[in-house]
């Protein structure tokens, strides 16, 4: 596998299901490849912010079932912890 795109601030958008000020996720595509990533953490920050990175084919494959009601079994499972919050994870890791 070749080296991984750059993402910069400006590439991310706010996905339309978050919230208006909190529990906001912002996704980015570039050279075939998608990030998702917390809002509230600084861009590009290594450890301060992390980063969920998958092909456009697993994101949109994943995207495509939960618009269906079908999400079992894709690349990326999201997990509620008992604090109310979520966990995004790839099951298939690069």
């Amino acid at each position: 596998m070749g080296k991984l795109p750059t993402f910069s601030t400006g590439m991310f958008r706010k996905a339309r299901a978050s919230g208006v000020n909190t529990n906001c996720v912002q996704v980015a595509r570039h050279a075939g490849w998608v990030v998702v990533r917390n809002s509230k953490n600084t861009a590009g920050a290594g450890v301060g912010d992390p980063q969920l990175w998958f092909t456009e084919a697993q994101f949109d494959g994943f995207q495509g079932a939960v618009r269906s009601g079908l999400a079992d079994g894709h690349d990326l499972a999201v997990d509620r912890c008992s604090d109310g919050t979520y966990v995004f994870r790839n099951t298939n890791p690069q």
